[in-house]
């Protein structure tokens, strides 16, 4: 339905306020440049700015996305004023310029060109700011007003609510309200998701401002009609029904949708036909984004409540304890909202933190009669469903042009993510329950084939289930079509409609049953949200589909390849004599159209199996087939198995060879899953396994308190949120434990990452150079040794163990000077009973932890490649030492030569020159070094170091049987010393594969 809103214009003391909703929740899936062109576009909306406030929830609490908020509100005092002035259609900036359209032209006035090019400039370096502080988030300094996030984590820190921009006079040709907020969040407190944050702003905003009416909106999803505010209260106030009305919904619609929807999430043909379809019901169901809601219907009012006096039907346990908040509460069911002379948000933080308090909500009815609903992560079906259960309808609102346009998911990874949450209400009820019935079906002509039975009729009795399907399929080309659709665009659709239930929807449905029967918990997903570019390889990859470890894929991977094995026994003649009396002829057409029509339409999937990159798929996901299959065929009959036993040979053609190429690539547990296949495989799988044991690389990801791990063997990347090293750096790492040093406090702590357990130790306050321990801190043999640098010929040595209530602290003299500089660190390694220690001159020294004593070693300097200890020590010259079979092992590196191996001999206290590790791998790094055991051939006699540069995530090795470097080196890691404290080699569990 489409309103003309030239009647509200001419009233507009009579308008009622609106809040604006804008969420986002993660600052890399959803860049601040997306987040704040659809915040400009909503402050510059049609519409009395006196009578708007913007919200924008981060529950990610990114000080990217504040900085961001904070930087356009500067560019709003100017936009704002230009798209209303020259009455700019467009008013996201980055659509608006990037449009040939609205270029400047001949024809325009001199003062439009001027303003036009001055505001082009402004935003491209409001973007060019924000995209530099995105890309290294370093340069913004948390001080003054971003103080409040230096010791924050996206799941664990306090409520912050900043106002960004107030309107304090009212004033009807300025800006409106713009307020920041990121509700508190702690581990042990759930937070509900989406409808959490949506709880949270429905409570901040009607302390701040009370608006009768809400829009909400995803943060990609930017105004396209500057007017849509007024269509929407057209309904809302219609004098005969707007009374009925709970929400106003806007459909979905892209503006940088791929030609013919390759994969099929753009939804046009759906929200033509089918949500059209329900606004002869109660009205079209609520979609998460782009609708305006009544503020009484989200409290919990019924429609027929709305003419009567509810002030004694409620009390104040169900909103909570705010009393400022309750009030508000009353005023909005009363119809007496807030004037705008009286909003001022400012004066309501303190109030406004309160209800954004993680525990404000227990013992309320938040979540089950107000506001939106909890127990799912799709918060928009649930709720829109329980507004109308009371009776309330909705309406669609699809003026022209369009309300909104948001960014449609690029690649098929993205897609999947969006609809894994996923006969009008009950085929939208019932959707996950589809997906059990469609992989049903895709796996009964496999079946039937394999064992050579139907479950179609044969004869004439088939064409009546083929008429059908015919009827069906041209049914919808025509429904296409006769919207301006191509017939690709139709294909496209029926083909992603198949994949999509029977992959995505499926593994959501396993996951809301395990759910339920609380086996796990559902997770929740942010599609990532992709800026439109113009560049050609982009045009190129657009449309194509690309696969990672996805259990999605595993499903879809599945399907396809069984659906070949039938066809491929079905051609060869592999199947079984039909029994005549339960099969009637045996499979016939029927089951092998079913089977052909799903390869076709998982085409895109075959393709992958041959393909290579992001473009194939992955070995371990059709490895996870083959395990699947195996068990699949040991579940059917002895009769059957007997028959078959011929055909379980085909897994065994194999060559061995091959398979031993195969599997010598597959991590530990790929390589017990695809041992489970057949015997040969079983047989080929254990003689290539080793139970190897080496270190992983562990470092900071950019953001927050994400850290990766780098698996050499496989460089596998493996992510982990640890809040509990926020605020410390990494001094040492050895046996699964990290030595931790926190800023600030002084306070050093034991760190397991993989366990997550933490051991304090006393409080240390004194500078330190090198630090170490002799095992893990569960061990009672475990001892911490720490020198300070004192003077040439003075150390202090502090010893502390597990457990101890003060350090032991004593100064050493020796008659050589020793120095010790920050910059080298990882010079240390114990073995046993003491600590080896290589000084900056490089002297050698060893602390006994038994006798307490302190010896500087009569051995000679090494021979570095060049002279290293003659000149100040480089950026690009690097020391390592760490102990290996009872040996002390050192190592030295400079940018321009090769890396020197070099053992102690411990008799004739000298250093030796290694040429060959004897079989065994090193791992250097700057924070620790560490010996592997039992790699493979390709891994043994090498040295790993790993690159560290702030944005490069890889490794490098040195093989001493070549004499080079793999890669070769053409690029080397020690371009940077930005991220040395957050980069560290770690030994991961025995049974590491649990944890990947």
């Amino acid at each position: 339905m489409t309103f003309l809103p030239c009647y509200l214009s001419k009233r507009v003391p009579d308008l009622p306020a609106v809040d604006l909703f804008v969420t986002t929740a993660d600052p890399i899936l959803e860049p601040p440049i997306i987040t704040v062109n659809t915040v400009l576009s909503l402050l510059a909306l049609d519409y009395p700015p006196n009578k708007l406030a913007c919200y924008v929830s981060d529950d990610g609490c990114s000080s990217l996305n504040f900085y961001a908020l904070f930087e356009a509100s500067k560019f709003a005092i100017l936009w704002v004023p230009f798209c209303k002035n020259y009455n700019v259609q467009l008013r996201a900036p980055f659509r608006y310029f990037s449009q040939s359209a609205n270029t400047i032209s001949q024809e325009d006035s001199l003062q439009f060109k001027q303003q036009w090019l001055h505001m082009k400039d402004l935003y491209d370096n409001l973007s060019r700011k924000i995209e530099d502080v995105t890309r290294d988030p370093n340069l913004l300094q948390l001080d003054g007003e971003y103080a409040v996030f230096s010791n924050t984590h996206p799941k664990n820190h306090p409520s912050i609510i900043k106002v960004i921009l107030e309107n304090k006079e009212a004033i009807s040709d300025g800006v409106p309200h713009l307020i920041y907020i990121s509700r508190e969040k702690r581990p042990n407190h759930p937070h509900q998701y989406k409808a959490g944050a949506m709880n949270v702003l429905t409570r901040v905003s009607g302390l701040m401002s009370n608006a009768p009416f809400m829009l909400n909106v995803d943060c990609d999803m930017i105004v396209n009609n500057p007017k849509i505010v007024q269509h929407a209260m057209c309904i809302l106030m219609d004098p005969k029904k707007g009374k009925e009305v709970a929400f106003v919904q806007c459909f979905q619609q892209f503006f940088d949708g791929i030609k013919d929807d390759p994969f099929g999430n753009q939804w046009v043909s759906a929200f033509e036909y089918i949500i059209r379809g329900m606004a002869g019901l109660q009205g079209p169901f609520y979609a998460g984004t782009n609708t305006f809601h009544r503020r009484n219907a989200i409290y919990g009012l019924y429609p027929h409540e709305m003419e009567n006096d509810r002030k004694g039907k409620i009390s104040m346990q169900q909103f909570g304890s705010s009393k400022e908040f309750f009030k508000s509460a009353i005023g909005a069911l009363e119809g007496n909202a807030y004037s705008s002379k009286q909003i001022s948000p400012s004066n309501f933080i303190e109030e406004a933190i309160q209800v954004s308090d993680c525990a404000y909500e227990n013992g309320t009815s938040w979540g089950k009669q107000l506001g939106w609903i909890y127990g799912s992560i799709s918060e928009d079906v649930p709720s829109g469903l329980n507004m109308q259960r009371k009776g309330w309808r909705s309406e669609g609102c699809t003026p022209d042009p369009v309300p909104f346009t948001g960014c449609a998911p690029r690649g098929l990874i993205s897609t999947m993510v969006q609809f894994r949450s996923g006969l009008s209400y009950c085929w939208l009820t019932n959707w996950g329950l589809r997906s059990v019935f469609e992989v049903t079906y895709a796996v009964l002509p496999v079946y039937c084939i394999i064992t050579n039975t139907n479950f179609l009729p044969q004869g004439l009795g088939l064409w009546i289930h083929i008429a059908l399907a015919m009827i069906y399929y041209i049914h919808t080309l025509i429904e296409y079509l006769a919207i301006g659709l191509s017939i690709q665009h139709w294909w496209n659709n029926q083909r992603m409609s198949i994949i999509r239930t029977s992959t995505a929807s499926f593994i959501g449905f396993l996951s809301a049953m395990l759910k339920l029967l609380g086996i796990s918990d559902t997770v929740f997903e942010i599609t990532q949200k992709e800026q439109p570019t113009s560049s050609s390889n982009d045009e190129v990859d657009a449309g194509k589909f690309t696969f990672d470890k996805s259990p999605v894929f595993v499903v879809g991977t599945t399907i396809l390849m069984l659906q070949l094995t039938a066809l491929f026994m079905k051609i060869m003649g592999l199947q079984p004599l039909a029994k005549s009396s339960n099969s009637g002829n045996g499979s016939g057409l029927g089951e092998l159209i079913c089977s052909t029509y799903l390869v076709v339409c998982y085409w895109p999937y075959l393709k992958g199996l041959f393909a290579r990159g992001k473009y194939g798929i992955p070995l371990s996901t059709i490895f996870m087939f083959g395990g699947k299959l195996i068990h699949n065929r040991r579940g059917s009959s002895t009769e059957v198995k007997n028959e078959n036993l011929e055909q379980e040979t085909v897994f065994d053609d194999i060559p061995s060879e091959l398979l031993e190429l195969i599997f010598k690539r597959l991590t530990l547990d790929n390589n017990i899953r695809a041992s489970v296949v057949c015997k040969k495989w079983h047989s080929v799988a254990t003689s290539v396994r080793v139970v190897n044991y080496f270190p992983w690389l562990m470092y900071c990801s950019t953001y927050g308190e994400q850290y990766e791990f780098l698996n050499p063997l496989h460089h596998g990347t493996y992510f982990t949120e640890l809040p509990e090293l926020s605020g410390s750096k990494v001094c040492y790492a050895k046996d699964s434990w990290l030595l931790q040093h926190q800023f600030g406090t002084q306070q050093l702590f034991f760190f397991n990452p993989f366990t997550r357990k933490m051991i304090k130790l006393p409080r240390f306050d004194h500078t330190f150079y090198l630090a170490a321990f002799s095992c893990a801190p569960t061990s009672s043999e475990c001892v911490l040794f720490i020198v300070s640098y004192v003077s040439p010929f003075v150390v202090t040595i502090s010893t502390c163990y597990p457990g101890a209530t003060k350090w032991t602290i004593d100064n050493y003299r020796h008659q050589l000077p020793l120095s010790f500089n920050s910059i080298v660190r990882n010079t240390v390694a114990f073995c046993n009973g003491l600590f080896y220690c290589l000084s900056f001159d490089g002297l050698l020294a060893m602390f006994d932890t038994a006798k307490c004593t302190w010896t500087v070693l009569s051995v000679p300097l090494l021979k570095w490649p060049r002279k290293l200890f003659a000149t100040k020590l480089c950026r690009e010259d690097f020391l390592y030492m760490t102990e290996q079979g009872g040996d002390i092992i050192a190592i030295s590196q400079c940018y321009s030569e090769k890396p020197i191996v070099y053992k102690l001999d411990k008799k004739l206290m000298q250093w030796k020159v290694m040429r060959t590790l004897d079989g065994g791998t090193l791992f250097a790094g700057f924070m620790s070094s560490r010996p592997g055991i039992g790699l493979p051939r390709s891994m043994r006699n090498c040295i790993y170091f790993p690159v560290y540069g702030r944005q490069c995530k890889s490794i490098i090795s040195f093989s001493l049987n070549h004499y080079r470097f793999y890669p070769h080196k053409d690029w080397f890691p020690w371009n940077s010393r930005n991220c040395f404290d957050d980069i560290v080699w770690i030994e991961p569990p025995r049974d590491f594969f649990r944890f990947t």
